[in-house]
């Protein structure tokens, strides 16, 4: 299941050094004035072992130092260190209207985005011409555009259950996503993903799945096309409502269901990763219903939560990075 990660930058390249203007006194004050140093660049590179662009979204603007003016005796300003900004692979970039510059990836990478300025000459250059001896240059101005990124990114972990057992909250809870919430089935009508990180910095995707209903393997509902998207998800979070807040809400037999779905459909899902998020544990009646499906699932990783309240967050996090590296 792959989704789009989108990430729009500012870019600032520095500016290029002013030439200087000097003479050399002693020796029949011949034109000594140093260049002035290039501005730096911002380039793209490729690595292959990110999957998302989160990085980059944590900062809108990155500025690049200008290179140092020319000096006196002939001495040249020191050019400035380029900024590099690490892209996943297959890295798409556009300019701000929308026009595409070029693709990052192992062929193309140390692109150089925006173009630090060229640093001016000062008069040592033009000593050879007596009538050119007072002239030097300014620095150029560095390259200011806005870019946008765009990489595709797979799902590591499919968010299941069904309709209103607060898969988007949860989503919304633990990413920089924000998917629709209202308290209603089928809130979700199509995918949502979020990029999440736990405290040890290990980021994974994950993607909330419309909510599945009893008969989705064979069409109901939206089940085979977003069946098939759980299918090429690492793990497997079957999100699970643990309050009482209606009669209805049996949570042995929704847990129940939806296994039903994932097997009827490929019994191969049975043998993907799963951790159950007990949701809703802020709310009555879920520690009696935590304990019930405790019981029935016997040595299933369990984490109780609350979306809402963001109980167990972190706990959850850690767990699911722990789980996609084994």
């Amino acid at each position: 299941m792959r989704f789009i990660d989108v990430a729009k930058i500012h870019l600032i390249a520095g500016n290029g050094g002013n030439g200087a203007l000097s003479f050399d006194e002693f020796k029949g004050n011949t034109p000594n004035g140093g260049n002035g140093g290039n501005g730096g660049d911002i380039i793209l590179i490729c690595d292959s072992n990110l999957k998302t662009l989160m990085d980059l979204k944590n900062k809108k603007i990155y500025i690049a130092k200008n290179g140092s003016n020319g000096d006196i005796k002939n001495k040249h300003g020191k050019n400035a260190k380029s900024i590099f900004l690490k892209v996943p692979n297959d890295t798409e970039v556009y300019d701000e209207n929308n026009n595409y510059i070029t693709t990052i990836n192992k062929e193309n990478s140390n692109f150089i985005v925006a173009k630090g300025g060229k640093g001016g000459f000062g008069n040592l250059k033009f000593k050879k011409d007596k009538t050119d001896k007072y002239k030097f240059e300014k620095g150029q101005i560095g390259q200011n555009i806005k870019i946008k990124l765009e990489t595709k990114v797979l799902a590591d972990v499919g968010f299941v259950g069904l309709p209103n057992a607060g898969k988007s909250t949860m989503l919304r809870a633990i990413s920089n996503s924000k998917p629709e919430v209202a308290d209603y089935p089928f809130t979700t009508l199509k995918p949502h993903v979020g990029i999440s990180k736990d405290k040890y910095n290990r980021s994974f995707i994950v993607a909330d799945l419309p909510g599945l209903i009893k008969g989705a393997y064979l069409g109901k509902g939206l089940g085979i096309e977003f069946l098939n998207h759980i299918k090429k998800c690492k793990i497997i979070c079957h999100i699970i409502d643990m309050s009482i807040k209606s009669i209805d809400n049996n949570i042995i037999r929704n847990y129940n269901i939806i296994k039903n779905e994932l097997k009827n459909f490929d019994l191969d899902l049975l043998n993907k990763k799963e951790i159950i998020i007990a949701n809703k544990m802020d709310m009555e009646g879920s520690i009696n219903n935590f304990n019930l499906l405790k019981e029935t699932t016997g040595d299933k990783i369990i984490i109780p939560t609350s979306g809402v309240s963001k109980q167990n967050i972190e706990k959850l996090l850690i767990e699911i990075a722990n789980m996609l590296e084994l």
